[in-house]
C-alpha cells in the first residue's frame, strides 16, 4: 500500500473561505505534505484510511447531526466528521489555527481508535501512529518545515 492512513476532505459552501482552511492542510506549509513525507505506509491490518472531513460552516445536510465517525466501510476507510465554524477559525492567530487542525487529527485518530477497541479483524498499531503523528505536528507547529 503506498498510501498514507491519513486522508482529508474539505466542504464548505464558499469557496473562498474553504480555500483558505485548505492551505493549512495542503498549501506549501500545510500539514498533509509532511504527513506524505514522514508517516509510514503500514501501522496494520483493517484500516487503510481514516478520512478526516472538514465541514466549513457545517454541519452539512449531508451528516447525520449525532454521528462524528462512520463505520468502517468495505474498502476499509472511516470517517471522522469535523464541523468547522468559520468565523471562530478566522478568529484565531496563524499558530491557533495550525492547533485547531492539529488537534483534530489527534482527537480523529483516537476517536477512530476507540470506536474499533475489540474489533478482532483491525490490528493496527495506533500508540505508533499516534506517536508518529505527533513528531509530524510537531513539526508542523514549530514552522521547521523542509519540503
Amino acid at each position: 500500500m503506498d498510501d498514507k492512513i491519513l486522508g482529508f476532505f474539505i466542504y464548505g459552501v464558499d469557496e473562498t473561505i474553504s480555500d483558505e482552511f485548505s492551505e493549512y492542510l495542503y498549501g506549501n506549509n500545510g500539514i498533509n505534505s509532511l504527513i506524505e513525507k514522514e508517516l509510514r505506509n503500514d501501522y496494520g491490518k483493517g484500516v487503510d484510511l481514516i478520512l478526516i472531513s472538514y465541514f466549513i460552516d457545517g454541519p452539512d445536510e449531508r451528516v447525520d447531526k449525532q454521528k462524528k465517525l462512520s463505520n468502517l466501510d468495505k474498502e476499509n476507510s472511516i470517517a471522522v466528521h469535523f464541523n468547522i465554524r468559520i468565523a471562530s477559525f478566522h478568529n484565531k492567530e496563524h499558530d491557533e489555527r495550525k492547533k485547531i487542525i492539529v488537534n483534530s487529527i489527534l482527537e480523529g485518530i483516537t476517536d477512530v481508535q476507540n470506536k474499533l477497541k475489540g474489533n478482532n479483524k483491525v490490528k493496527v498499531d495506533f500508540p505508533l501512529l499516534k506517536t508518529d503523528f505527533e513528531k509530524i505536528a510537531s513539526i508542523y507547529l514549530d514552522g521547521n518545515l523542509i519540503l
